[in-house]
């Protein structure tokens, strides 16, 4: 019997969150933590949601990413380089070794190529949301200011997968369903 009042609430509770993430998605707020260049707004609560807003200072640098990117003349290793020279470190806190052992808390990480394609091929810098769904992913125009406008941002993923050996799965939705947003344009 508790088996089942258990099973029941966390049906419950599943259905809540289902209906929260379409909220936010219907309204264009991002779920999930700001990326790179972007941080909470102090004035958004659980009730009123609302979206990140640029970093004073990783914004302009991520701005500056997609720019040379968009020349075509940078390499992503050549753009991590920069990254890490001009004194920037991932969000990403992860660590090799547990803090048992190390004694140690996580460190924020250098960037590499990989978390650079990763930034200039994340459709969150187009100013879209994302909704995925077991095998579906839509895509929605969000209350986010853009870093680069969507022509750009297909130019940039045209070029990330040209730049892939052949025969490598796209792992890139925009990629593997085809384009709802009208992202890459005219074929």
């Amino acid at each position: 019997m508790l088996a089942s009042f258990a099973q029941c609430g966390s049906a419950m509770t599943a259905q809540h969150v289902r209906r929260v993430a379409d909220l936010k998605f219907d309204k264009g707020i991002h779920r999930g933590s700001s990326p790179f260049g972007y941080r909470a707004d102090a004035a958004s609560a659980r009730a009123h949601p609302r979206p990140p807003i640029p970093h004073d200072r990783e914004f302009p640098a991520v701005v500056e990413i997609f720019q040379r990117a968009l020349t075509g003349s940078y390499s992503c290793r050549e753009l991590a380089s920069w990254l890490n020279r001009s004194g920037f470190k991932t969000r990403n806190r992860k660590k090799s070794v547990p803090k048992e052992i190390s004694g140690q808390d996580g460190k924020p990480r250098k960037f590499t190529d990989d978390r650079v394609q990763r930034m200039l091929t994340n459709p969150f810098y187009a100013g879209l949301v994302v909704r995925r769904r077991r095998s579906t992913v839509q895509f929605r125009t969000g209350q986010i200011i853009e870093v680069v406008p969507k022509p750009g941002f297909r130019w940039v993923l045209e070029a990330a997968e040209m730049a892939k050996p052949p025969g490598a799965v796209p792992d890139d939705p925009l990629l593997v369903i085809g384009d709802p947003e009208g992202i890459r344009g005219p074929s």
